[in-house]
């Protein structure tokens, strides 16, 4: 497994009021490069507190802000996956909405990619399809 650089996290937030009468999560966005090319595009990570069973309170399990902003500037284990996925839509800077296919993520030593992009929202087509593209500047 592959190194990234930590380079930003954003302030923690919390989600808009939810329908399903859960608690409002807090989350943030990690951003991390490769570090043996600084040239190459960053690529962010969403990272949510997790509910309770009956969704009346959230926490951190894992990535607690805190912690991983001492983490800015370290190296840590993992890579920037990209694979293809079932089509989602995109609104661009300009309000136009465009169809995408792929989606490019942070995968971390020890984590399912699968598990990783489905928590993102995205459902890959095939598993095998993953590339590995820290090392490239395919992205």
């Amino acid at each position: 497994m592959s190194h990234l650089k930590l380079v930003q996290i954003s302030e923690v937030k919390t989600e808009k009021e939810r329908v399903d009468g859960k608690v409002s999560r807090q989350y943030y966005t990690a951003s991390f490069s490769n570090p043996s090319n600084p040239f190459l595009k960053t690529v962010s990570r969403v990272f949510w507190q997790q509910h309770n069973a009956d969704g009346t309170s959230a926490e951190w399990r894992g990535a607690n802000p805190s912690e991983t902003r001492a983490m800015l500037g370290k190296l840590i284990p993992g890579q920037i996956v990209a694979a293809q996925v079932e089509a989602y839509d995109i609104t661009g800077s300009d309000g136009a909405i465009r169809e995408a296919n792929s989606y490019t993520t942070v995968v971390f030593e020890g984590e399912n990619p699968v598990a990783v992009f489905k928590a993102a929202g995205k459902t890959m087509l095939q598993a095998a399809e993953i590339s590995a593209v820290s090392e490239s500047a395919a992205f």
